[in-house]
């Protein structure tokens, strides 16, 4: 794994994190105006993510059998 790898995943891992966070105060509390925000941004980020990485993917259908979990499960928490 190489220098950008490391960082895309620590970075995705963080705002996984961080929504995770969001979603449990969300449950408890609610949402301040500027987390709901926070969590929207997170979330845009995740589809982008998954939108690049797919276009890129070399193997589109072999792409979505293999990440259509982990995507079902980001929509459920989100």
């Amino acid at each position: 794994m190489n220098k950008r790898e490391k960082i895309y995943n620590v970075v995705i891992c963080l705002l996984a994190i961080v929504s995770v966070t969001l979603a449990l105060e969300d449950m408890w509390r609610g949402l301040s105006p500027a987390a709901r925000v926070c969590d929207e941004i997170i979330y845009l980020v995740f589809v982008a993510d998954y939108i690049i990485r797919f276009v890129v993917a070399k193997e589109k259908k072999q792409f979505f059998k293999s990440n259509v979990k982990e995507e079902f499960k980001n929509q459920i928490m989100h």
